[in-house]
């Protein structure tokens, strides 16, 4: 058997098959089978013969040969680079190729994708006052030889519950349990037009976290909660505890309250150096950690679909996770800081997204 090709190999079979018709093909594929002949093979010699056609290998069966011509490569390169909306399936249709052969063209010369980074969205002349900002930064407060700190506050609003979390927003189902048997509070996501949140302050810095400040039902951050609460009962021991020696910049966002003038009047009486006003750049979450830092709080705090049923409780698994996390997680965050105020004052806000 193995002095003979695969024509003749096919041939046999198809004889055989003929010759013990009566006896099934079972019998006609355990006698090959025995011999070590590909199953496969006998079972399609075996199907084109009740087809009533012969065992002989017809040549041109699939997909014919691709092959660009060099002038279309270039073309199909020069569509797909740069652009938003395109796809191997689109082009694979335009060209008259397979998707496999558009990503194997695209490879050879190098194409790769890349997926769109989100970032915020700018008025006129925003990005440029953001970087602007961030060169007097950069020039005036945090020169890369500069060992001063960076301390930040910001608030976030928590819900009771958040499908929106990584690994929450779906789930997986098996033949052997369909879709119909999934229970409803997995299947579906319930949505409340108006959902209770939690209002969360907190202040950071690469030496650590301050205690959170939890404002609940609907009320707003105004000023003065912010200066009794935040600053006077938080910060201040947060700075009393980790920056004893004073040699760091409270840096705040751009929220109303952060920098009405009895915000500003209160920090300097407590001797709080700030970033004033004309040097914070506008809608620039990308240079502040600690917008890096609500994601991974988020995360932890609603992880495998967890929810509260109180504020309450809310409250007391936020406190958890925030003596679970990692006493190096600051660092991490603040680590390249100083490099990115540098490169956004020198090539723009949205180059360090």
């Amino acid at each position: 058997m193995e002095s003979l090709n695969r024509e003749q190999v096919r041939t046999l079979i198809g004889r055989f098959y003929i010759e013990n018709y009566h006896a099934g093909k079972v019998f006609t594929f355990k006698h090959f089978s025995a011999m070590g002949i590909q199953k496969s093979l006998i079972y399609r010699v075996i199907q084109r013969y009740e087809e009533g056609s012969d065992a002989k290998h017809k040549s041109g069966a699939g997909r014919p040969a691709q092959k660009l011509p060099p002038k279309q490569a270039r073309r199909l390169v020069a569509e797909s680079t740069g652009r938003v909306g395109v796809s191997t399936r689109k082009l694979a249709s335009k060209y008259g190729i397979s998707p496999r052969y558009v990503r194997k063209t695209l490879a050879k010369n190098g194409v790769t994708y890349r997926k769109r980074q989100p970032c915020p969205r700018y008025s006129p002349g925003q990005a440029e006052r953001a970087r602007a900002a961030a060169d007097d930064l950069r020039r005036n407060f945090f020169s890369p030889s500069s060992s001063t700190e960076i301390v930040m506050d910001d608030e976030s609003y928590f819900p009771l519950k958040d499908d929106n979390i990584n690994g929450n927003s779906g789930f997986y189902v098996s033949p052997e349990c369909p879709l119909g048997d999934v229970p409803e509070d997995v299947r579906l996501r319930a949505r409340s037009k108006y959902p209770e949140k939690l209002l969360v302050w907190i202040a950071i810095s690469e030496r650590g976290i301050s205690k959170p400040f939890y404002l609940v039902k609907k009320a707003s951050l105004t000023g003065k909660i912010y200066r009794e609460q935040c600053i006077e009962q938080y910060l201040v021991p947060f700075l009393e505890e980790y920056h004893q020696d004073g040699d760091f910049y409270f840096w705040p966002d751009l929220a109303t309250s952060h920098y009405a003038h009895d915000t500003t009047d209160l920090l300097n009486s407590l001797n709080i150096p700030f970033i004033p006003k004309s040097s914070n750049p506008p809608n620039s979450p990308q240079i502040r950690p600690i917008e890096k830092f609500w994601s991974i709080l988020k995360e932890r705090v609603y992880e495998g679909g967890w929810e509260a049923s109180s504020f309450r409780m809310l409250k007391q698994r936020i406190n958890k996770i925030l003596m679970e996390l990692e006493p190096t997680l600051c660092q991490t965050l603040f680590r390249g800081l100083k490099t990115k105020i540098r490169k956004a004052a020198d090539f723009g806000i949205l180059s360090v997204v």
